[in-house]
């Protein structure tokens, strides 16, 4: 039998073993780039980093809607479409972005801009400087 390392518990509880695991005998792989529908982390990313980027009361009731209604889709993009119209810079993980983004399937359709992916690509480069 092979065995493997644990390497990272990425969410859930690891004592009832009710938990998403990340562990291979090669390496680590990033809850973002699983084939996963596990859209915890996204929901957490967009509250934590709207209570960072102080956006307006409106905005951020509304994208707490779309998270409440299981809309990650709509939070994501607009979350960002608002920090692009803000000109808000936060320290992000790029490639976190990106990956939530891909699951989302935001780089193949969008909900509310068919502009979304070239700017929030730019978004994220213009933040990295």
């Amino acid at each position: 039998m092979l065995g493997y390392r644990l390497i990272s518990v990425e969410s859930g509880d690891f004592e009832t073993g009710n938990t998403t695991i990340l562990a291979t005998e090669n390496g680590y792989m990033p809850w973002w780039q699983t084939k996963s529908d596990n859209f915890k982390p996204i929901d957490q990313f967009v509250r934590s980093t709207m209570s960072r980027a102080d956006l307006d009361t409106e905005s951020v009731e509304v994208i707490g809607l779309y998270l409440d209604n299981r809309e990650y889709e709509m939070a994501f993009e607009g979350l960002f479409l608002e920090l692009i119209k803000s000109g808000k810079k936060i320290k992000l993980n790029t490639s976190e972005c990106t990956g939530m983004a891909r699951q989302l399937k935001l780089d193949k359709e969008t909900v509310f801009d068919y502009q979304f992916w070239p700017k929030f690509e730019a978004y994220l480069r213009d933040m990295a400087k």
